[in-house]
């Protein structure tokens, strides 16, 4: 998805590289998801039992673009 894309590049351009190791693991992690899972994650239809996932995602979603999804 475009859109998923937009977001996720977003992040890694801006905040990837100073991130901590945990936080840039759970990145890896959201990556590995197939698409629908990441835009699950992203709307809040699934909640991630993770904690450092929970924390990317906050992190997506202090993104003023990543209210598009």
């Amino acid at each position: 998805m475009r859109e998923l894309d937009v977001v996720l590049l977003r992040y890694l351009a801006q905040d990837f590289d100073g991130a901590p190791d945990a936080e840039r693991a759970a990145f890896d992690t959201l990556l590995s998801l197939q698409d629908p899972d990441i835009l699950d994650l992203l709307t809040g239809r699934v909640i991630a039992d993770d904690a450092d996932l929970r924390h990317v995602l906050k992190r997506l979603h202090a993104n003023p673009r990543s209210a598009d999804l």
